[in-house]
């Protein structure tokens, strides 16, 4: 079974507790065919080679409170393949 040739989108919201500090904060992602990344609504990065995991340091970008990270994964008709992906957030 062949994926739909579209778009799909990822949304994931979070609260950090107030007055709590990150040390590090990364996310590492790939998609088939291609993705747009987003954190709080600030595009973080985006790729469209899918045998290459992007990782991306999201530290600035986080605040005390809700916090949002947003996927657009796109699998293109060009090469007829099923579509997936791999996304893992780290933090200390």
């Amino acid at each position: 079974v062949m994926a739909p040739e579209t778009a799909v989108y990822f949304r994931k919201q979070f609260d950090l507790s107030s007055g709590k500090t990150l040390k590090t904060a990364t996310i590492a992602l790939t998609a088939d065919n291609s993705f747009d990344l987003f954190v709080n609504g600030v595009l973080v990065g985006n790729n469209e080679q899918w045998t290459d995991v992007k990782e991306y340091d999201i530290q600035k970008l986080l605040k005390s409170g809700n916090n949002l990270l947003a996927i657009r994964a796109e699998n293109l008709p060009v090469y007829h393949t099923n579509q997936g992906g791999a996304v893992q957030v780290q933090r200390d």
